[in-house]
């Protein structure tokens, strides 16, 4: 298993989705929906979609991430 502080400082490609009470989601190609953590975003896109991300650690079972530009 990859040890997610390893990330840190890799660009990861995540998908932004709505959840069901209206709030954006954000995970990485690795984490399964309902089932692993998600990406904690430092400020949210204007919509859903596919993001680059640069990761800046970890918070519990999440990871924390800048959007790249």
């Amino acid at each position: 298993m990859l040890d997610r502080r390893s990330r840190a400082g890799r660009e990861i490609e995540v998908l932004v989705e709505t959840d069901p009470r209206g709030r954006l989601t954000a995970r990485a190609r690795h984490q399964a929906p309902e089932v692993d953590g998600e990406v904690r975003l430092s400020t949210a896109p204007a919509r859903p979609g596919f993001y680059r991300a640069r990761v800046t650690g970890r918070d519990g079972v999440d990871l924390t991430a800048d959007l790249v530009d």
